[in-house]
């Protein structure tokens, strides 16, 4: 015979039966967003010159990303 029957092994997985796993423990933090976050991702288009340049004032001003130093400068807006 070529291949091996797997009657056997088959039915006999199928008359077991499954045990319920143990409980898992409760972790104090999940996993993604912290809570108290309200942050959402946006997209919006530049130019690529004005995107270089965006990468630029926000380097010179000490931040890590655009996406940081354009949310900061609008929180700092006044009407």
């Amino acid at each position: 015979m070529a291949f091996d029957s797997k009657k056997h092994k088959l039915s006999k997985a199928l008359q077991e039966t499954i045990l319920d796993p143990k409980p898992q423990k409760k972790r104090g933090r999940k996993a993604g967003r912290p809570s108290g976050k309200t942050k959402f991702p946006y997209q919006f288009t530049l130019k690529p010159e004005n995107r270089e340049k965006l990468d630029r004032i926000a380097e010179a001003s000490g931040y890590s990303g655009a996406s940081t130093f354009l949310d900061e400068w609008i929180e700092q807006y006044q009407e």
